[in-house]
């Protein structure tokens, strides 16, 4: 029987004319006309409170991407019906008395085809190779989509798949997440993390074939065509030796320093090494990786993500391989290496962005290429092999507005809530994610965040058609469209307490799966101090990690890993610990720095922020205190999007890569002075005794009022022990003076001698006032809004109060961009920028040494001829009376 007509036409509404939410955009697939050219609503049914729709088509089959388009119809039909109501679609084609569930009716399209030599046999765990860490999940593929991308539309050319809504674009915010927080999260717990987009978001790429001239043969290699899948013209390979008696060494000229993904190519066999040794040199040193060349060839395969420097030694910047190993009578496979992810070579786009159509063929299966849905899904089936252990996730945000919260999907071929018919796991994996989702949103993040459910449907990503090897669920977190929503997606603090949850989820769902407890990554350790004592030893001391057993935080620590680096991004490991303090003997000459992390059984958490320590070369001594704690949506990259407006992007280290310590500490050093460092929070829970110390720089970056610039706690600090002050940030002013307590504004004043004046100085141009401490530096840029190091977009304008004076300008106002301040006992120099977004690091020398002569001067430079030297800031007397107040001796 004929339904409720009110509901009966919101289905016939939805399917005739579909979501217009933007249908007003040029370029952008819209669902105007959800039906396909010829297809026609023949009833539509009520049945048990469910709605049965049934269509007549002009043709025998249905393509993908026509299904889709229904499908979201459907979804956007069912988001203000009773929680439990199905809408099933039934079809049939010309000359057909029975009608099939839609889904039934799809076109699979080619085949999808297999894999060169697919690896056969045990589920066994392959070699993990390192660094990546073992964990609960080594041995357990996870397949990650990253949902839309650009793409090549026939009328409006590239474009992006979903529109500017709310600041946000699906495409982008889905892969972000993925990229800097799911996928880490995955390997971090020993997972193989195969991804259907791009994952690298560094958008230089170099390529070396095994013919190239960066790449360097030695030993008895011979190069061959006999095996397909190679890349290039041809591969190498060389007989597995016990002893290493051939390299193929891959030097990479890259064009700028930065981070890098790492992949090596090489196709397999049955008659390759199953422990090639594989080293990728970069700018940390030496990471040696084993690898198993009947697996996972055919392809790049990921070794990791470095750091690597354009000019370091050819030693830090290659990949070589080796023919030592154990299995005698096979043999090493050199083909080919990439470094980086790229552009793509004909949308000119950042290939992380672009949609898994164009990936698939980069990675070596061109078949796979099918459409902007089902491109993902096949080539995930393409890429898994027969001793894989693997599950696909789609991660998705939805829509229209005014539709709120989390909902979950697995595949059905007759519509919404239809009967599930997908790949055997999918309804658990379905289930683990849905409700760790919820739990962990409402635990972590809105008490009322909204359920929307577990639904089936037949999108095209879970459809067995392509890709019918592995479960699969497709989960849409939040309504990028409705503004609340669309609040939440922009903070990476909700991006990441929902990547935690989805990989937490996969965790519960092979540990129900196979009967075994579950374990969870610990969370980062917090709070370090590094110290050195006695210019031998440099300690190191932090605060054990929160921890729930499974809940938001995972599971306790077990160990600790402590890493150090001589440049503060590529770094290697020093030592594993069990407590939360060690010392380690110094490496290099100039500055260290230093890292934690902590391991248990699920795995390593991410690194702590980055420290540094350096002994010096002269009696002057500081602490540098990393105060910058700050990430959310107020520091997002704004960007132009090409369909009209802006967009909010989250590229964290362009937001806060917590390693700004690395500034201050090459400055120091230059400068001769040595320097222990801190973080805040380990000066508040008093781990620091601040009477070692000549003086204080203080790094406050856009720490700003919801965070705090300073406590009352740290003020008090300041106050009892008086120390001179290196304080520089841009929103100090913003947070004590204009918004901050009588407190705060005291301190302000009296302790840092500034006058609030504005909370935007409008420019990233300074210019000294050709007096002061900083005479002869400027002019000068920050990051103002490049985010090229961060945009520090807000900085504060300041002027002195009477005691303190002008020390740089703005070049385009008539306030002060720093100033210095005198009192009795102390100094201060205070930068209303955060200094490590000057561009210049030459300029970071500058400042840092001309503030340290103020702050600490060094007692080699003064002659002491006069008593009233006002430069010493030390015990002026000759301490020849004996009457002498200022001596403080303790005898008496």
């Amino acid at each position: 029987m004929v339904g409720p007509r009110s509901a009966t036409w919101l289905i016939l509404l939805v399917l005739f004319l579909g979501p217009t939410a933007q249908a007003s955009q040029p370029g952008f697939a819209t669902l105007k006309n959800s039906l396909p050219p010829g297809a026609a609503i023949e009833r539509v049914e009520q049945l048990d409170g469910d709605y049965h729709i049934y269509l007549s088509l002009p043709q025998p089959t249905i393509d993908q991407l026509a299904a889709e388009l229904l499908a979201q119809a459907l979804a956007t039909s069912m988001v203000d019906t009773p929680a439990g109501t199905a809408c099933l679609v039934f079809g049939r084609g010309p000359g057909v008395e029975d009608f099939r569930p839609l889904g039934k009716l799809i076109d699979p399209g080619e085949p999808v085809p297999q894999k060169p030599f697919e690896a056969h046999g045990s589920k066994s765990l392959p070699h993990p190779g390192q660094p990546q860490p073992a964990g609960f999940l080594s041995g357990r593929s996870i397949f990650l989509s990253a949902g839309h991308g650009w793409y090549l539309h026939e009328t409006y050319g590239w474009i992006t798949q979903r529109g500017n809504t709310n600041g946000l674009v699906e495409d982008f915010l889905t892969a972000e997440t993925v990229d800097q927080y799911l996928a880490r999260y995955l390997y971090n717990a020993g997972a193989g993390v195969y991804t259907t987009r791009e994952r690298d978001m560094q958008t230089r790429e170099l390529v070396i074939d095994n013919n190239d001239e960066a790449c360097t043969l030695s030993g008895p290699w011979q190069c061959s065509t006999t095996t397909p899948g190679y890349y290039g013209a041809d591969y190498c390979y060389t007989p597995v030796s016990l002893v290493e008696t051939a390299l193929a060494q891959f030097t990479a000229e890259l064009p700028a320093d930065g981070y890098y993904h790492v992949g090596l190519w090489y196709n397999g066999g049955a008659n390759r090494s199953t422990d090639a040794r594989v080293v990728v040199g970069h700018s940390g040193g030496q990471t040696v990786h084993t690898i198993d060349q009947q697996r996972d060839g055919f392809t790049f395969n990921n070794l990791g993500r470095y750091y690597f420097i354009a000019d370091d030694p050819p030693e830090r910047r290659s990949v070589v391989v080796s023919n030592m190993g154990t299995d005698a009578g096979r043999y090493v496979i050199a083909d080919a290496v990439r470094f980086g992810g790229g552009m793509g070579s004909e949308s000119q786009k950042p290939r992380w962005e672009e949609s898994g159509l164009y990936y698939a063929p980069l990675m070596g299966c061109p078949e796979c290429a099918s459409n902007t849905v089902t491109s993902m899904p096949r080539y995930a089936k393409w890429e898994n092999e027969a001793w894989e252990d693997s599950i696909y996730v789609s991660f998705h945000t939805n829509a229209p507005d005014p539709g709120r919260g989390t909902s979950v999907f697995a595949y059905s071929s007759a519509g919404w809530d239809g009967p599930f018919d997908g790949v055997a796991g999918s309804l658990e994996l379905r289930a683990a994610i849905h409700d760790e989702l919820i739990a962990d949103l409402r635990a972590g993040w809105d008490a009322d965040w909204t359920d929307r459910g577990e639904h089936t449907n037949w999108y095209g990503e879970i459809n067995p058609n392509y890709n019918d090897e592995m479960p699969g669920a497709l989960l849409e977190l939040a309504f990028h469209d409705t503004p609340a929503d669309a609040a939440a997606l922009k903070e990476p603090a909700f991006r990441e307490l929902a990547a935690r949850s989805i990989y937490q989820a996969i965790v519960r769902y092979f540990a129900v799966r196979d009967g075994i407890e579950p374990h969870f990554l610990p969370q980062p350790p917090t709070d370090l101090s590094v110290t050195y004592e006695g210019n031998q030893d440099v300690y190191i001391h932090w605060q054990e990690p929160s921890s729930d057993n499974g809940g938001i935080y995972g599971d306790p620590a077990e160990f600790y890993t402590v890493y150090v680096s001589e440049n503060g991004r590529g770094f290697s490991v020093a030592a594993q610990v069990p407590d939360e303090y060690t010392s380690i003997e110094p490496t290099v000459d100039g500055p260290l720095y230093l890292r934690v992390s902590a391991t248990n059984a699920g795995g390593e958490s991410f690194p702590s922020e980055t420290l540094a320590v350096y002994p010096g070369d002269d009696h002057r001594q500081v602490l540098l205190v990393s105060g910058f704690d700050r990430l959310d949506s107020g520091q997002n990259v704004i960007e132009p999007y090409y369909g009209g407006g802006e967009i909010e992007r989250m590229y964290l280290e362009h937001m806060n890569s917590f390693d700004y310590t690395i500034a201050y500490a090459q400055a120091l050093a230059q400068a001769g002075v040595g320097f222990d460092c801190a973080s805040h929070n380990a000066l508040i829970d008093g781990r620091v005794d601040l009477n070692h110390y000549d003086a204080l720089f203080w790094i406050l970056g856009e720490e700003s009022t919801q965070d705090e610039t300073l406590s009352l706690v740290e003020q008090q600090l300041f106050s009892r022990y008086g120390p001179s002050l290196f304080i520089s940030g841009s929103e100090i002013g913003w947070d004590l003076a204009a918004n901050g307590s009588q407190a705060d504004q005291t301190f302000y004043a009296d302790y840092l001698g500034a006058s609030y004046q504005a909370d935007d100085a409008g420019t990233g141009s300074v210019i000294d006032p050709s007096f002061g401490i900083f005479a002869g530096i400027g002019p000068f840029e920050f990051d103002y809004d490049q985010a090229a190091i961060y945009a520090a977009d807000w900085p504060d304008a300041i002027d002195p109060l009477p005691g303190s004076d002008v020390a740089l300008l703005y070049r385009d106002g008539d306030h002060a961009a720093a100033i210095t301040h005198e009192a009795d006992t102390y100094r201060v120099v205070y930068l209303a920028f955060p200094l490590e977004t000057v561009l210049s690091a030459d300029v970071r020398a500058e400042l840092i040494a001309a503030a340290v002569d103020y702050l600490v001067p060094d007692l080699d430079d003064d002659d002491d001829a006069s008593d009233d030297d006002d430069d010493d800031m030390i015990d002026d007397d000759d301490d020849t009376g004996e009457d002498d107040d200022d001596d403080n001796e303790c005898c008496g």
